[in-house]
């Protein structure tokens, strides 16, 4: 069961903002996913501060089916999502043997959840690949800068805008083989030597209508 972190601000006119779009309008607002747990279990949720996570990444091994791992933020006041949503993200792929290749697969989708846990899709899916074409125990790494785009979407108290990655692996036999998803905050981790990673960090910029 994921875990809720309330979102609350006074009214959009005088909220903070981490940077704004002036031409549309736009406040960003930055969030850094994590997973945490509480009374109910762990889960995996979209902070506004950078806090210490309950693990640094994800890993899957399995290669027949995939995972989802799907990070929310709950309004606690009614707010408009409008504009280019940002998301950072490195992603792994891990292949044992040698000579061998594979690949991480992440694929990302927006979701705007009632009340009643209805997900509607908000944005155009988006599919990021890494390959590893060394084999031998390398670990190559991918970073992914997404944008996707919102359009006037109206969160009433109580709904979550959800996140879901979707996390798969192709390639590889025997071994110790995965791909892994990173979401470390504080971004304090060793950083895969292979491939092309800059932050660790699982980060989003919100966008935010502002009323003008």
């Amino acid at each position: 069961m994921p875990i809720q972190d309330t979102f609350t601000i006074p009214s959009q006119e005088i909220a903070s903002y981490n940077f704004v779009d002036l031409v549309r309008r736009t406040g960003y607002i930055t969030l850094y996913g994590a997973e945490a747990q509480d009374a109910s279990g762990t889960g995996y949720t979209l902070f506004e501060q950078v806090i210490a996570n309950t693990s640094e990444s994800d890993a899957y091994t399995q290669t027949s089916t995939s995972t989802d791992i799907d990070f929310d933020k709950t309004f606690a006041v009614p707010i408009v999502l409008n504009g280019d949503l940002i998301l950072e993200y490195c992603s792994t792929a891990k292949i044992d043997g040698a000579g061998q290749t594979g690949t991480a697969t992440t694929t990302v989708d927006i979701y705007h959840v009632d009340t009643g846990a209805t997900e509607t899709s908000i944005s155009t899916q988006v599919v990021h690949v890494v390959n590893n074409t060394q084999g031998s125990g390398a670990e190559i790494a991918g970073m992914a800068t997404i944008i996707m785009p919102i359009t006037n979407q109206l969160f009433k108290v109580g709904e979550t805008l959800r996140i879901s990655i979707n996390l798969a692996r192709a390639g590889g036999t025997g071994g110790n083989n995965y791909a892994r998803l990173w979401h470390e905050p504080q971004d304090v981790s060793t950083k895969p030597t292979g491939g092309y990673c800059t932050s660790l960090s699982f980060k989003v910029g919100m966008p935010v209508k502002i009323r003008i």
